[in-house]
């Protein structure tokens, strides 16, 4: 059977619309703005009844974050690094807080792996992530980094590449590995 008139011609048009991505950057900024001050952390002494409806809000921005995430990743990253240098030298009391909110909406950041250049960069954003997580100090914030999809992905790579490790021409990268498997298991058992 043909598809209808209007479903035929609806596809060849859409085959002719040209995206232009940069021509929406400023509302891009302002949504990715708007929701990473929408996710930070809101007292609940001060939010009264309305800390539940708070915590709705700040996760329904998080998932905005997410879906922005498969067309501006570049941009989601640098701005949630600045945002961490930024609470790295915040002294108040409610910065570990403010951590744990930044932590918590990035899980709905996807990372492609469909392109060896997006696969890089979120390969990247793991690293300067996993960089921080190693140098906190406070519990709590590294009890937040027990992501089981993380320790299940180190958990598959370990065991190949202590193989490839253990052969002479490999020993250099071993001592990264030790590393490596001491991150998951402190995280693993949020005691280190």
């Amino acid at each position: 059977m043909a598809p209808a008139y209007g479903a035929q011609n609806k596809r060849e048009h859409e085959s002719r619309v040209e995206f232009h991505l940069t021509a929406c950057e400023q509302q891009v900024k302002y949504l990715l703005d708007s929701s990473f001050q929408q996710v930070q952390y809101k007292d609940p002494a001060v939010l009264g009844v309305n800390n539940t409806n708070s915590l709705v809000v700040a996760e329904t921005y998080a998932e905005v974050i997410g879906v922005l995430s498969e067309t501006h990743f570049t941009h989601i990253h640098r701005q949630f690094m600045t945002i961490l240098s930024e609470l790295r030298k915040d002294t108040s009391a409610a910065v570990t807080h403010n951590l744990i909110s930044l932590l918590m909406a990035m899980k709905f950041v996807k990372i492609k792996t469909n392109q060896v250049d997006d696969f890089e960069m979120g390969i990247k954003f793991l690293d300067d992530l996993g960089s921080f997580l190693l140098e906190v100090k406070d519990k709590q914030i590294k009890r937040e980094a027990n992501i089981p999809a993380l320790i299940a992905f180190v958990g598959k790579l370990y065991g190949p590449t202590s193989e490839l490790a253990s052969k002479k021409q490999h020993k250099l990268p071993n001592r990264s590995l030790t590393l490596l498997s001491k991150w998951v298991l402190c995280n693993i058992f949020t005691d280190c």
